[in-house]
This record gives structure tokens, C-alpha cells and sequence, in this order.
């Protein structure tokens, strides 16, 4: 049974949808009414829902503050709004927040009925094991980056994906490739992005007793984590020994030198979500040595940068929290410091979303930091900032369309070289997962297929052009491999580019 939760100002309305509607009939269960968004709210934040048919106006928190909650907090929560005629342009505007289902008052239940025979469908694909997978990708990345909001939001979110938050094994590891440059020109044909996908599938396969999460890549160095869901002695060695046999394989069939770095091993989500982001700017191994505790924490400031788009007071909050955690072994001058440049960076990457008068409200913050007189009022004060900057930037424009299409830009710009997600990332300062959540949901595509369509819209041009031969096409638009050209353009257009050329009479 698939769990509902129904949220309606009006009792009358609220009884009227428990009562008739054959809800276990159709393979759902209401666990919980409510009568307005906020105890909504409350509610998701404790437990897990499958889906809400919520009035889009009521007191308090509204259906769209609802949707925008669950759209920030990557809730797997599909929600359906109802809505009078005369709001139903505002409910259309929910769309950006993923909600599709609508229910007009007053209500036909039969069409409610026929709605829910559809979102039944949804909900028994989500469970399907790719999307099962791809939801604890996103679930593990969240929860390394500090983005869940709390302790009750990370376990109900955790029992959905099938762990259990005080019987589990996680452990950070990272590989890197040796000679990564050398290999990519010389012995791979495929682009850098293909690369780091065989990689990862190598250690899917292997390490069979393991789920492998991929965190960040940088260049030649990925950062990965090792899940089990139950907790036991020998799973370290366990882990360590299956790396050792995949550097082996990887060596044989790749020709492929690569070496591994293990971290701590946690064996509760609690004590991972609280103890590895404060050994991030430390020397604990768990980060890696000091270079990869900055790239982790770019990868926070990154992370803090995306929550200020989102607008979610929730995730900024949770954010910063987890911020203060890495700085929690800083003394006062050094966390000054470290907060101004988290200020700065803010500051600058955002600076064509923010008002023109938004440099006094900085000038002001860094006065208070700089006479702050304890570690607490610090704080405070870059969180005050942080909410400042927030509202700033969403009575403006969207900067979430500004974001993609400066990558937009940049891909246009390179397509030809050798670029991958993570590049386009570092270009707009972005975390790369939550830079393709951004990208899919603006351009309707992923970055690889994106990529792909600008590549072989360009080989087209060149074709009428008549002056180069395929080969020269291919390596023009960022195909090293013609081959490879030629696979993809078939893939694309649906014919190989002699045969294109021939239909075009070259």
C-alpha cells in the first residue's frame, strides 16, 4: 500500500476525500489529514509519504509552499494540488517545483479516481531497482553535502531507501588515476565523462558486498562511498581487499593504473552525517590529507551556493550547520576568516542575481564580523548574511536560469575539447550532482546528451560546408575516435555520416 496524506483547510472537503474514494481498492492507504501546510510540513519532516493531495490555498504554509519544500529536500513525494478555477494559473506555477497532477473544485471523483490509477503507475516505477538505486545516489550525496535538514528527516528518508540509520556500514574512499592526461589522449577514445562511467562500473561489479556512491570527481581524483546496510567487523577488510583486486582487474583490462585511499568507517548515519564533515578541514584521512580537505570544502561552499538558489530556509539552515561543524576545531581569528572568504565567494558567484545596493548589507556584515566578540555571534552573523543574500536574490530574476545558461554558454564554447559534467561544474561553481538536477530540469536533457546534440549539430554544419572529410569533422567537434563519431552520429540522426554526406550530395 502506498501511504497518503491529504491536507485541506475545510473539514467537510478532508472527510469527503478519505470517504469516497476507494483508496485500498486502488492500492492506497491515508495515514494522516491535515488541516493546514504547516502541519504538512511537520509531518514530512518525521515521516515518510508517497504522495499528498493537498488544497493549494489554505492558513499558513500553502500547496505550493508544500511542493517547494519537497522539491528542495529532494523528497521522493509526489504531489497533487487542488485548486479553484480562479487559481488554477497559480497552481500551473508549480510546475517548477515538479508537480504535474492538478484537481479542480469542485471535485469529480472519478476523474480523482482515474488520477490515481496514473500516479500508481509513477509510484510503482519509482520502486523499480534503477530508480531505487538512483534515489540513494541522491540520498548519500545529500547527506555527505549536509543538506538534509535533521536527525528525523535523515532516518525517515533512510528506512524508505531500505537501511536501517543504527545498523549500517559506510566508508569514504578515494581513487585516483595515475598519469589521468597521458591515458586520456593517448589510450582512451571515449571523453573523459565515459571514462569516469567505466570506472565506476568496474567498481559496481566488483565490489559486490558494497554499494558505491559516487561523491565528487576532480580531475584524475574520485571520491566514493562503500555502503552496507548492516554493520559488521570484517566489512573493512573486506573492502580493502576487493579494492586490491579491482586495481588488479582494472590494470588487465584497461591498462589502467589506479590507487585507493580509505577513510573511516562509520556504522550509523548519525555519527557519519556529524563526524565526517568536521575532519573535512582537518588532517583526519577521512577527507584525505589537507589538498582534498579543500577541495571538499569548495565543495560545501558550492554546496551553500546552490541552497541560496533553492531558497529553502530549511536547507540553508542545514547547510550552514553542517559548515559550522567543519569549522568546529577553528579558533575565533581563523573562523573570521574562513567565513569572510565563504562571504566573498557568495558574493561573487552570485553577484549578477544580487540588487545593486546589496554591497552596503555586505559592508555591514563584515563589520559585524569583524567585531564579533565570540565564536557564537560569528556564527550568527554569516547565517544572518546567508538568509540576506537569499532573499535578495529570489525577488529577482531566477538564478537558477542564469546558472545554466552560463554552462550553456561554456559547453557551447568547448564542446570541441575534451570536457566533462564536472568541468561545466567547476566553470559555474556547483556541485556537479545538483548542477544536473538544474540542467535536466531547465533543458529537458542531461549534460552527456546536451553535450552530444551541440556536437553533432556542429558536425552537420561543417558537412554543407564541404570542406573537410569525416575524420577532420570528428576530431573538430571533440571526437578523437572517429569510430566513436560515427556511432554517435547514427545514434543522433539515425544515418552514418557518409551516408548523410551522400543524401546531401556531397
Amino acid at each position: 500500500m502506498y501511504t497518503v496524506l491529504i491536507a485541506d483547510d475545510e473539514d467537510i472537503i478532508r472527510r469527503g476525500f478519505v470517504e469516497f474514494i476507494p483508496w485500498e481498492e486502488l492500492g492506497f492507504k491515508v495515514v494522516c489529514t491535515c488541516e493546514n501546510g504547516n502541519q504538512v510540513i511537520d509531518y514530512i519532516r518525521r515521516s515518510h509519504v508517497d504522495f499528498i493531495l493537498t488544497d493549494i490555498v489554505m492558513v499558513g504554509a500553502s500547496g505550493l509552499d508544500i511542493a517547494k519544500y519537497i522539491h528542495d529536500n529532494s523528497i521522493p513525494t509526489i504531489v497533487c494540488l487542488i485548486s479553484g478555477h480562479k487559481n488554477f494559473e497559480y497552481a500551473r506555477s508549480a510546475m517548477k517545483y515538479g508537480v504535474k497532477y492538478y484537481i479542480t473544485k469542485p471535485t469529480d471523483f472519478n476523474d480523482v479516481t482515474e488520477l490515481l490509477k496514473e500516479i500508481k503507475t509513477q509510484l510503482d516505477a519509482a520502486r523499480s531497482p534503477e530508480t531505487l538505486e538512483a534515489r540513494r545516489t541522491q540520498f548519500f550525496y545529500d547527506l555527505f553535502m549536509g543538506s538534509l535538514p535533521d536527525g528525523e528527516s535523515i532516518d525517515s528518508a533512510a528506512a524508505e531507501l531500505g537501511f536501517n540509520s543504527d545498523d549500517i556500514f559506510i566508508c569514504p574512499f578515494w581513487i585516483t588515476v595515475s598519469n589521468f592526461d597521458n591515458y586520456v589522449e593517448e589510450k582512451w577514445n571515449y571523453g573523459k565523462e565515459l571514462l569516469f562511467t567505466a570506472l565506476f562500473n568496474f567498481l559496481r561489479d566488483n565490489l559486490k558486498q558494497f554499494g558505491i556512491y559516487s561523491i565528487l570527481i576532480n580531475g584524475y581524483e574520485c571520491l566514493y562511498l562503500a555502503v552496507c546496510g548492516r554493520s559488521s567487523d570484517d566489512l573493512e577488510d573486506t573492502l580493502k581487499a576487493e579494492l586490491d583486486a579491482l586495481k588488479e582487474s582494472i590494470q588487465l583490462l584497461m591498462e589502467l593504473d589506479i590507487t585507493y585511499q580509505t577513510g573511516h568507517t562509520y556504522r550509523s548515519l548519525s555519527n557519519f552525517y556529524k563526524c565526517f564533515s568536521s575532519g573535512v578541514t582537518g588532517t583526519d584521512k577521512s577527507a584525505g590529507g589537507e589538498g582534498k580537505n579543500r577541495l571538499l570544502l569548495m565543495e560545501q561552499y558550492k554546496n551553500v551556493i546552490f541552497s541560496l538558489i533553492l531558497g529553502s530556509p530549511e536547507r540553508i539552515n542545514a547547510v550552514f550547520d553542517n559548515i559550522a561543524r567543519t569549522f568546529s576545531h577553528m579558533d575565533e581569528k581563523t573562523l573570521s576568516s574562513a567565513l569572510s572568504e565563504l562571504a566573498d565567494i557568495v558574493c561573487d558567484k552570485l553577484k549578477s542575481s544580487l540588487s545593486k545596493d546589496f554591497s552596503s548589507v555586505y559592508s555591514k556584515y563584515a563589520d559585524k564580523l569583524k567585531n564579533s566578540k565570540s565564536r557564537n555571534e560569528t556564527l550568527e552573523n554569516s547565517k544572518d548574511f546567508l538568509t540576506a543574500v537569499s532573499e535578495n536574490i529570489n525577488a529577482k530574476s531566477s538564478p537558477s536560469e542564469m546558472i545554466i545558461e552560463k554552462a550553456k554558454d561554456y559547453i557551447d564554447e568547448h564542446f570541441a575539447d575534451n570536457i566533462s559534467l564536472y568541468d561545466v561544474a567547476n566553470y559555474v561553481f556547483l556541485n556537479a550532482s545538483y548542477l544536473s538536477r538544474l540542467f535536466k530540469q531547465y533543458t529537458g536533457e542531461n549534460f552527456r546528451d546536451y553535450l552530444i546534440s551541440i556536437r553533432i549539430a556542429r558536425a552537420i554544419e561543417l558537412m554543407k560546408q564541404n570542406r573537410y572529410k569525416i575524420y577532420e569533422i570528428s576530431e573538430l567537434c571533440g571526437y578523437k575516435n572517429p569510430k566513436y563519431f560515427a556511432q554517435q552520429f547514427k545514434q543522433v540522426t539515425g544515418l552514418a555520416p557518409t551516408e548523410y554526406l551522400s543524401r546531401m550530395g556531397g
